[in-house]
C-alpha cells in the first residue's frame, strides 16, 4: 500500500502563477519543489538546485517580492504568487545591468554555479536599500547561507552597484 506521501506525489493539481511578468499553469504535486517546477516543468534551468536543502541559495528566486530558497518552496505555496527568476531579472534595468557588470569585473561569479542566487538575492537587497547596513545586508543574506559572504560587499555608488570592498564610515557604509 502506497505510503500518505506517495499519495501526495501522485496527485496533480493545476497550479497557476506568473513567473518573469507571464502568466504560467502547470499540473504537478502540490508538494514539488518549485525550483523543480521552474526548470523541469517551465525550463527555467537559471535557477540552479545545489543542496535541496536551503543551506547554499543557489536556487533563491523572488517570490512577491522578497528572496525564498526555492527548494524549500512547495508548488502550491507559489499559487497566485508572482516569481521572479534571474531570467526575469533583465526586465528590472539598470540595476540588474549594473550587478551583472560589477560580478564580472569583482570576480564574484567564482565557479558560477551559484551566481543566478547571488544575483536575485544583492537584486532584492539593493531594490529595497541602495546603501544597506553591514547588518541588513548580513540579515538579508541569511536566506542564502552560502552566499552570505558576498552580500555584504555588494552596495551602491553614485548609481553604479559594485561589489567588492568599500569605504566605511561608521556603522553605515559610505556612498562614494
Amino acid at each position: 500500500m502506497a505510503t500518505t506521501e506517495q499519495q501526495l506525489r501522485d496527485v496533480q493539481t493545476p497550479i497557476r502563477f506568473s513567473v518573469n511578468g507571464r502568466c504560467a499553469s502547470v499540473s504537478t504535486s502540490p508538494a514539488q519543489r518549485l525550483s523543480r517546477v521552474l526548470r523541469e516543468d517551465l525550463g527555467l534551468t537559471g535557477t540552479k538546485v545545489g543542496c535541496d536543502a536551503g543551506d547554499c541559495g543557489a536556487c533563491t528566486v523572488l517570490l512577491d517580492g522578497e528572496p525564498v530558497c526555492a527548494c524549500l518552496v512547495a508548488a502550491a505555496q507559489a499559487e497566485g504568487c508572482e516569481i521572479t527568476t534571474v531570467e526575469g531579472l533583465a526586465q528590472r534595468g539598470p540595476l540588474y545591468d549594473k550587478l551583472q557588470k560589477s560580478f564580472l569585473t569583482h570576480g564574484a561569479a567564482q565557479c558560477g554555479a551559484c551566481t543566478p542566487g547571488m544575483l536575485i538575492a544583492a537584486t532584492a537587497l539593493l531594490e529595497k536599500n541602495r546603501a544597506p547596513t553591514e547588518n541588513e545586508s548580513g540579515a538579508f543574506s541569511a536566506v542564502a547561507r552560502g552566499i552570505g559572504r558576498l552580500l555584504p560587499l555588494c552596495w551602491m555608488s553614485k548609481e553604479e552597484a559594485v561589489c567588492g570592498p568599500r569605504p566605511m564610515r561608521g556603522r553605515r557604509w559610505e556612498t562614494v
